[in-house]
């Protein structure tokens, strides 16, 4: 009984000790935040914010914060649709090292192992399908589920990017009901069940997308925008995260913010802009990025930007700059 006693005190005092990357942490509050939360009601849970961990408290605290403020059962969902595939460093590291989806989901496995270790990530493989189940053993119950379906939405979203177009992604929770998305089921567990297909050669695809010029950049002018208070930036920022690179159409961008598409576009009424304008704005300060590196064709940016032929963005570059893509590339701009 003594022996008992003595591991059970061993494991909670372990419990207690879990550190978790603020990143991760710091994904929710940036959704959050563009649904229109207080920074300061957010954060006041936790006060070391110079610190890269958090300790497994603050981390629920903060959570329970945020989902009490949006009081939105698809909360997890809509945050994994929100980030960018990039906020977790993943893609460019495991698209270089990983030559099949499976060996991808490894290095994934060994991420959330280092930097959140209250997730139980296993992997089942048979000859012609995939299964990934995600569990946490505590009691939060609720922030669990918001939690591992966030995850859930970003490795679907993961495997789509690296594999063949083809492939058929089945998403499952325990709290599945007729409000979910499409892919979506319910499930004994929280897990994601996969075709099996080949990784995208990513040698091939670094070559043609130059993501490693690309990202930052990108996340750059996202950044950059993140300091204007109004619902225009909320939008801009949500769809330059949701970009697969083209662009999210506006009943898209409406369903991540929880409001309906007449909703979306009379706040945006009230900004004198239409969603149209802003999707030209996006689509014009994109453009004038990627013509800076001279990897990209203009048949690539106009694919990138999600134009159905090179013919009609090179309409919208004249009508945005007054010349051709290749003569702005030869100026001095």
């Amino acid at each position: 009984m003594v022996k008992g006693k003595l591991s059970s005190f061993v494991k909670i005092d372990i419990l207690r000790q879990i550190k978790i990357a603020t990143q991760h942490l710091d994904s929710f509050i940036e959704y959050g935040l563009m649904r229109g939360l207080s920074l300061d009601k957010i954060k006041s849970s936790y006060t070391n914010t110079d610190s890269n961990v958090v300790t497994k408290t603050e981390f629920y605290t903060t959570l329970r914060a945020i989902s009490t403020g949006l009081n939105d059962p698809l909360m997890g969902i809509r945050t994994g649709e929100f980030l960018s595939l990039n906020a977790l460093g993943l893609i460019y590291q495991i698209s270089l090292k990983a030559v099949s989806v499976s060996e991808a989901l490894y290095y994934l496995k060994d991420y959330i192992n280092a930097t959140l270790p209250i997730v139980q990530m296993d992997l089942s493989e048979r000859t012609n399908s995939l299964e990934v189940n995600l569990s946490i053993d505590n009691n939060e119950i609720a922030l669990n589920s918001i939690l591992l379906e966030t995850l859930l939405t970003i490795i679907g979203k993961e495997i789509r990017f690296m594999s063949d177009q083809n492939i058929q992604i089945i998403l499952l929770s325990p709290g599945y009901n007729n409000q979910y998305p499409e892919g979506w089921i319910v499930g004994n567990t929280f897990s994601l069940k996969a075709n099996k297909v080949k990784l995208k050669a990513a040698m091939h695809t670094h070559a043609k997308w130059q993501l490693e010029i690309l990202v930052p950049a990108y996340l750059k002018f996202v950044e950059s925008l993140k300091y204007q208070e109004c619902f225009t930036n909320t939008v801009k920022i949500t769809a330059l995260n949701m970009a697969k690179p083209e662009l999210p159409k506006l009943e898209i961008i409406a369903d991540n913010l929880n409001i309906t598409p007449r909703t979306f576009q009379r706040r945006l009424a009230i900004e004198n802009i239409t969603f149209r304008q802003i999707n030209d704005e996006l689509k014009k300060q994109l453009s004038k990025l990627l013509l800076q590196h001279k990897t990209f064709s203009v048949n690539n940016i106009s694919d990138i930007l999600g134009y159905t032929e090179p013919a009609a963005y090179i309409r919208a570059f004249k009508k945005w700059y007054g010349v051709t893509p290749n003569s702005f590339r030869n100026s001095d701009n």
